[in-house]
């Protein structure tokens, strides 16, 4: 029997999604991580129409008359409001657990390719840490409070000590870089399924949302005063908010990348009779 001789030019060389296709067979946990990041959507919404539901009905009750707020039980008036804000405390415990298991759940089950688990820990950690550092400030490093019925004066008067003052700009510092870790994690894992598509716009909102970073933290430090402060208040808080909401479709973007990309692999592979896997000719007969 006499062998055929090969060139080089017949081996086909493998794409990167081919070898990105080879690691995902072997990766069995990709949909505990979609569940993950399900779970952290599931939180920022039920948080948000909670939060938005709260301030309607506060809306609602201080734009009645007096008239019209006198033709309202007391039971509902006085007590309603404090069940009612106690019930939005009982959902933002919910929503808060949501976002800590969904993280613990992508950090459990995401591979260690492209850093990916490096990235969720690291998040995870500055999550944590943040309101940590947050509380303990509120709780010890306050010197003079705020005084609510003084309005934006009495806000003016908050003095905090030192080490409190360290502790909240630890504290803002920890929940930034939690979030820049996170959007990382996120292209780490677009990149792992080779969607170049996602992980450019994951890139692409990664730049923005540092440039709007840079922005607030400027006008913090150069404005003069608090009421020049407050003018820039609405359009920073507008950006803010459209970031957040921009936030949630990178998420789910990258939820349903996950979930296209094992869609696809689980597609069977047309195999073509006759064809060696490793050459372009077709293959040698045995006999």
């Amino acid at each position: 029997m006499q062998i055929p001789e090969f060139e080089m030019a017949d081996y086909v060389e493998p794409s990167d999604e081919s070898i990105a296709k080879g690691h995902l067979r072997f990766e069995l946990c990709w949909t505990e991580v979609a569940r993950g990041l399900g779970l952290i959507l599931r939180g920022y919404v039920l948080l948000i129409a909670a939060a938005v539901l709260l301030v309607a009905a506060v809306a609602v009750f201080l734009n009645l008359s007096p008239q019209e707020k006198a033709k309202i039980p007391w039971q509902l008036r006085d007590v309603g409001l404090w069940l009612g804000l106690g019930l939005f405390g009982l959902v933002s415990l919910y929503c808060y657990g949501c976002l800590i298991v969904g993280h613990w759940r992508c950090l459990m089950h995401v591979p260690e390719r492209r850093g990916a688990r490096w990235l969720i820990f690291a998040c995870l950690t500055c999550i944590l840490a943040g309101p940590g550092l947050n509380l303990a400030s509120n709780l010890t490093g306050v010197e003079k409070g705020v005084k609510w019925e003084r309005g934006v004066d009495g806000i003016k008067e908050l003095r905090m000590t030192k080490e409190g003052a360290i502790m909240q700009v630890s504290s803002v510092g920890f929940q930034v870089l939690g979030t820049i870790f996170f959007i990382l994690f996120l292209r780490a894992v677009v990149a792992c399924f080779e969607d170049r598509l996602r992980v450019l716009l994951v890139d692409v909102y990664l730049v923005l949302s540092i440039l709007l970073f840079v922005a607030t933290v400027y006008l913090v430090f150069s404005a003069r005063d608090f009421e020049v402060l407050l003018k820039f208040a609405l359009v920073l808080g507008a950006g803010w908010m459209v970031n957040f909401l921009v936030y949630l479709i990178v998420i789910g973007i990258v939820r349903n990348g996950i979930i296209r990309g094992l869609a696809r692999l689980a597609t069977p592979a047309i195999h073509v009779p006759g064809q060696s896997g490793l050459t372009s000719r077709p293959a040698v007969p045995l006999n």
